[in-house]
């Protein structure tokens, strides 16, 4: 399964890249299939995200809380107490 999945992935970066090369020759082979990897990678990247932001259940309050840095009198640039 993995292996299908990535060759899907190759294959379509190396389909836009050739497309790519096509529209742009002054664009090398080896750029354009770069940036059509890095395209494909991006978009599956954002679907995937998509996909989980969809499932996803509000999150609990956290159970943590800031408290405040206690005040030093006496240095210098020290937020006023």
């Amino acid at each position: 399964m993995c292996g299908l999945l990535l060759g899907g992935v190759l294959g379509c970066g190396l389909g836009l890249g050739l497309l790519l090369h096509w529209l742009m020759p002054a664009i090398d082979l080896g750029i354009a299939m770069l940036s059509g990897h890095r395209a494909t990678g991006v978009a599956l990247l954002t679907c995937g995200q998509l996909l989980t932001f969809a499932e996803a259940e509000e999150a609990p309050p956290p159970v943590w809380r800031l408290r405040p840095l206690p005040c030093v009198e006496g240095l210098p640039y020290s937020v006023v107490c």
